[in-house]
């Protein structure tokens, strides 16, 4: 119900989740010609340190953790490829988690 509430697939919908969160941080390097997984959490970390906002600390537009029992899987949206992508365009960008 609370992610329903926050515009996030609902969990026992997995096709769902899927088609809203196809990316892991891997995936978006390779994505976005960053290499490695390293570049891009460096620019979650940037969108941290310049706005307060942890993508990864919680659901929402742009992240989802999804538990594979005691450990998980972050995913991401394309949403939150667009805002890593103008990030390292140098465009401006404004969070909408």
């Amino acid at each position: 119900m609370l992610a329903k509430l926050y515009g996030i697939a609902e969990l026992n919908n997995g096709q769902a989740l899927n088609a809203s969160y196809p990316y892991t941080i891997s995936e978006l390097a390779k994505l976005l010609d960053m290499g490695s997984w390293h570049y891009v959490h460096k620019v979650l970390e940037r969108i941290h340190k310049e706005t307060g906002f942890n993508i990864k600390s919680s659901d929402n537009n742009y992240h989802v953790l999804v538990k594979t029992g005691k450990e998980g899987v972050h995913k991401y949206s394309p949403a939150a490829f667009e805002l890593i992508k103008k990030i390292i365009n140098g465009q401006k960008y404004k969070l909408k988690p």
